[in-house]
């Protein structure tokens, strides 16, 4: 068993493996997808919603299971892994009418919020973003390329539709440019049901027993 000393450890080992210790992943350009079904109001697909509350988190490559506590306030969604009373990780999202976005998660945060799904809108549609990334409280200029694409995920024991989106992110340090992965997998009234920030957090739902 994994102790609540090791938690925090693999925590500052995730957010040290991030953008701003030099951390990076190969950025392959994403192929482009036929365009799939049309998305008119966010209602329809309600990526807000609070996910299963059983979860794991892999931190830094160590499993630990936790427990989602998700509290919305002024269309803000906050999402907080909790383990033995204690909030290990936290991941932060922004909706209205016309978008779903990330404000940000895994200690880093953008300015403005990265679109992860617009209204209206075709599976398959793709674009671009450019902004800021903070971590401890070092702002970088970054852009992405956000990929939408249908696909399949594991949610409550089955595999079941999902709408995956990754962001492409490219922060422009001041030695080289550092490129990371985040993808994200939104089931229809379900939430955000798995995601990942780059290979430092990872968080997956657990099939209830």
């Amino acid at each position: 068993m994994i102790r609540p000393a090791e938690w925090r450890l693999a925590k500052l080992s995730a957010i040290g493996l991030t953008l701003f210790s030099g951390g990076c992943e190969p950025m392959g350009k994403p192929e482009p997808k036929p365009s799939g079904p049309r998305l008119i109001r966010i209602d329809e697909v309600q990526p807000h919603r609070a996910p299963n509350p059983i979860a794991t988190l892999e931190l830094a490559g160590a499993e630990v299971p936790v427990r989602l506590r998700a509290t919305t306030t002024d269309s803000l969604l906050t999402i907080e892994g909790i383990a033995h009373g204690e909030v290990i990780e936290q991941e932060v999202y922004r909706w209205d009418r016309e978008r779903f976005s990330l404000v940000g998660g895994a200690g880093e945060e953008y300015d403005p919020p990265i679109d992860l799904l617009r209204f209206p809108m075709n599976v398959g549609d793709r674009w671009q973003w450019k902004g800021k990334a903070t971590a401890v409280a070092r702002p970088l200029p970054a852009e992405a390329e956000v990929v939408t694409e249908l696909d399949r995920v594991q949610s409550g024991g089955d595999t079941v539709p999902a709408i995956k989106i990754q962001v492409w992110l490219s922060v422009h340090d001041a030695a080289r440019p550092i490129r990371r992965n985040l993808t994200f997998w939104v089931v229809e009234g379900k939430g955000v049901v798995q995601r990942e920030f780059g290979r430092e957090s990872i968080r997956r739902g657990v099939a209830p027993r």
